[in-house]
């Protein structure tokens, strides 16, 4: 699998709650994060979508589980291109996770996209209120399940110095584990 590493972006605004470039055709399905500097109160908020999944009613995941979303970066992102199409749920070791971006969502095949955006919003909501969160010292890592994933910056005050870099790992299925046997 490819790997990058890149200062995440560290604006100090409020960040949806999302996965890592749903618009690629193939996104990371793990990504690491390090905090090489962090002051104050700085946390990442994060929410399984595997737990969400085994939440869900009988009509819920009928929905996600038959439904393709197209996906494109957020306005916010204007430097990423691309377009991708994903199904809304998603099989891991771990089990199905829901596979939901709101701020990249930009279509569900066969449904209205208001109609598909309320959906989602309740799955995401109903995900958050289940949520961990993480304070950012330096030299903490973290490791997230891309595919299973949802988190979320939290603001902060941008006299604190936050530094964190990313590494993706590519989701890309080439016959190989993508879990590590310890």
């Amino acid at each position: 699998a490819s790997r990058e590493l890149r200062a995440a972006n560290c604006e100090p605004r409020a960040a949806p709650r999302h996965v890592d470039e749903p618009w690629e055709a193939d996104p990371a399905r793990f990504t690491v994060l390090w905090a090489a500097a962090s002051e104050g109160a700085i946390e990442t908020r994060f929410a399984s979508t595997t737990d969400l999944w085994r939440r869900c009613d009988d009509a819920e995941r009928a929905f996600l589980a038959t439904r393709v979303g197209t996906f494109s970066p957020p306005p916010w992102l204007p430097q990423e291109r691309g377009t991708a199409r994903h199904a809304l749920m998603r099989t891991t070791p771990a089990g199905d996770a829901a596979y939901l971006c709101m701020d990249s969502l930009a279509a569900v095949d066969g449904v209205d996209r208001r109609e598909a955006l309320a959906v989602c919003w309740n799955l995401t909501r109903r995900a958050a209120s289940r949520a961990a969160a993480h304070a950012w010292r330096p030299r903490d890592l973290v490791v997230i399940d891309n595919w299973s994933t949802l988190h979320k910056r939290v603001p902060y005050d941008v006299r604190q110095r936050r530094l964190l870099y990313r590494l993706r790992c590519d989701g890309a299925d080439d016959g190989e584990d993508a879990y590590l046997d310890a």
